[in-house]
Order: C-alpha cells, then sequence, then structure tokens
C-alpha cells in the first residue's frame, strides 16, 4: 500500500503544479503551500463525569478549524477522526469508562492541514 500511495504522489507530481488545488482532492497538501497552519501544542486531556474527557490546547497560527482524533485500546484498530472543531478544545463523550483514551489533534486551514500534535493518552473516568 505504501509503495502505491507513493508512486501515485510521484506521478501526482509529474502532471500537477505545486500549487494545483487537485492536491487537496486527493487529500493531499499542495507541495507549494506556504500557509499552513503549525501544528497544535500542549494537548492536555482532563478526566470529566464518567465516560467524558476534556481536551484543550493551544492555538496554532494560520489555522482555521482542528480535526480530533481518538484511539480507545482494545476496541479501535487505527486512529477515528471523531470531531472537527473551530475553538482548541474539545469535549469528548460516550468514552467507555476504564479503557485508555489515546488523542491527537491536526491543525488544518484551506491550503492543508499541520503534522499532527503529540498523543495524549487518560483512562477514562
Amino acid at each position: 500500500m505504501r509503495d502505491r500511495l507513493s508512486g501515485l504522489i510521484s506521478e501526482l507530481g509529474q502532471k500537477l503544479d505545486d500549487t494545483d488545488p487537485l492536491w487537496l482532492a486527493f487529500g493531499l497538501n499542495e507541495p507549494g503551500a506556504i500557509n499552513l497552519p503549525d501544528s497544535a501544542d500542549g494537548l492536555v486531556l482532563t478526566a470529566g463525569a464518567a465516560g467524558t474527557v476534556l481536551a484543550h490546547w493551544s492555538n496554532s497560527s494560520r489555522a482555521t478549524r482542528y480535526r480530533v482524533f481518538k484511539q480507545i485500546d482494545g476496541v479501535d484498530a487505527i486512529p477515528v477522526n471523531i470531531n472537527t472543531v473551530t475553538d482548541s478544545d474539545a469535549t469528548l463523550t460516550a468514552q467507555p469508562s476504564g479503557k485508555t483514551l489515546k488523542v491527537y489533534v491536526i491543525a488544518a486551514n484551506d491550503a492543508g492541514q499541520a503534522a499532527p500534535s503529540d498523543t495524549v493518552q487518560i483512562v477514562v473516568p
């Protein structure tokens, strides 16, 4: 799979200009994009009421939205995008109590998205 995706990206690089919006249609950042947001930093998870976790991070320059991903140990095979928010916090509800929840955030704007934040984990109350 990795080889095929690398081949696709290479072929797109031969066919598309570095700022062609078709890069975004393929779910990729434009190679020539200079206005990408900075990565979200300082992600902190706090236990809330039963089954609730509060996530907060620092605002990223040039970010207009944040994609919040979660993975529950023993439940989710891969991280799942559970929410997209415009503020630098999110409330994750209906999480299974007693399970380890891993979360990371990706800052994004119309030019593309930044690298993911560090992954932080908490045991769900």
